[in-house]
């Protein structure tokens, strides 16, 4: 994860921050694929050991909660709560467009 203040990144040059970001972006990218792996390794290792793995697991019913969960904090903390939740939404899916 590359952190930065705001004034010190509107500092640099345009190449420097192209840089950066590709960086995080190469980075992220073998971070996600380590992670994949050993996630598979230790799932495997689980499963000898006789762990039992749900692996059918239905998506709209966690997603449905998750709505419930979003009404509970825009409740509490306000539609700003609301436009956090929309922009992540956003950069996963172009993550997850990127990566492919």
């Amino acid at each position: 994860m590359i952190v930065y203040n705001k004034r010190k990144w509107n500092k640099l040059t345009k190449d420097q921050k192209q840089s950066l970001i590709k960086a995080a972006i190469d980075t992220r990218e073998h971070i996600y694929a380590n992670c994949r792996g050993l996630n598979q390794k230790y799932l495997t290792l689980l499963k000898k050991e006789g762990i039992i793995v749900n692996e059918n697991v239905d998506i709209n019913s966690f997603k449905i909660k998750a709505d419930v969960l979003k009404n509970q904090y825009f409740n509490t903390y306000g539609d700003n709560i609301l436009r956090y939740i929309e922009r992540a939404k956003k950069e996963l899916s172009n993550e997850k467009k990127d990566a492919n």
